[in-house]
């Protein structure tokens, strides 16, 4: 990132729904639909550039997920692809014949967060995480 901006591009980042400084909302509602309907307004209030009134009007917009958030970004493109003139996807493995369900649950072997782990203490019990990192590697 800041190898680009040293080339005179901006960068936005902002907390996904329940991550870092953003809301938190129960795990049973925080799903990849809300994520990528969150992307899209954020993609056309940047778009305005009214988060740049000093610069104005972006002349392009790329969006740039990693892992999850690739699959969030992969999600609104795919929906809305107005919304970006380009996309990065990083840490992400598409199946382009389908989700191979059966061996993902395997190999993520899903626990429920609070009980797993104590930094997952304040999210109710629609978070899951891994059972160990190697669970997320293979995942």
């Amino acid at each position: 990132m800041q190898h680009a901006i040293s080339q005179g591009y901006s960068v936005f980042f902002y907390d996904r729904l329940g991550q870092g400084s953003s809301q938190k909302i129960s795990g049973y509602v925080n799903q990849i639909n809300i994520h990528a309907g969150i992307l899209k307004e954020l993609s056309k209030i940047g778009r305005s550039g009214q988060y740049t009134p000093t610069i104005g009007k972006p002349e392009k917009l790329a969006l740039m997920g990693f892992s999850f958030g690739s699959y969030i970004t992969h999600a609104a493109i795919g929906t809305s692809p107005e919304i970006a003139d380009a996309v990065v996807l990083t840490a992400i493995g598409l199946n382009s014949t389908g989700i191979n369900a059966n061996g993902l649950v395997r190999s993520f072997v899903p626990r429920i967060g609070n009980s797993h782990d104590k930094k997952f203490a304040a999210w109710d019990n629609g978070y899951l995480t891994w059972v160990d990192k190697f669970a997320n590697i293979n995942t």
